[in-house]
C-alpha cells in the first residue's frame, strides 16, 4: 500500500472531520477547507462524512460558500440544529498534528 497524501479522499475526511470537530459550533467554510488545507473538493468530503454516519449542519453564508458545523457522529448523535454559528473571524486555531 502506498503512501497517503493529502489529496487522498480518506486523508481529506480524516482532516475535514479533525477540523469540524475542533472548531464545534463555528464551524469551517468551504473556502476555508479549499485555501487553507488544500481541499478543493469540500462538498464532496461532507458527503462522504455524512454517508458514513456524521451529522453536518450546512448554512449558506451570503450565497458566498457554505458553513459547515458538526452536530454530531455516529457515536454520539444530536437531534437539533445548530441555531446560529460562531463569529467566523473568532477562530485562532491550526492543525499543528496534520502538518498545517
Amino acid at each position: 500500500m502506498g503512501k497517503r497524501t493529502r489529496t487522498d479522499t480518506a486523508t481529506q475526511r480524516e482532516v475535514v472531520l479533525t477540523i469540524l470537530s475542533e472548531r464545534g459550533e463555528e464551524g469551517v467554510t468551504a473556502i476555508e477547507l479549499d485555501r487553507r488545507f488544500g481541499i478543493y473538493r469540500a462538498g464532496a468530503r461532507v458527503y462522504d462524512l455524512r454517508q458514513e454516519g456524521y451529522v453536518i449542519q450546512t448554512i449558506n453564508e451570503h450565497g458566498k460558500t457554505a458553513r459547515y458545523i458538526l452536530v454530531g457522529s455516529p457515536y454520539n448523535p444530536r437531534t437539533q440544529p445548530i441555531e446560529q454559528p460562531l463569529d467566523p473571524d473568532a477562530h485562532q486555531g491550526v492543525l499543528l498534528s496534520l502538518g498545517f
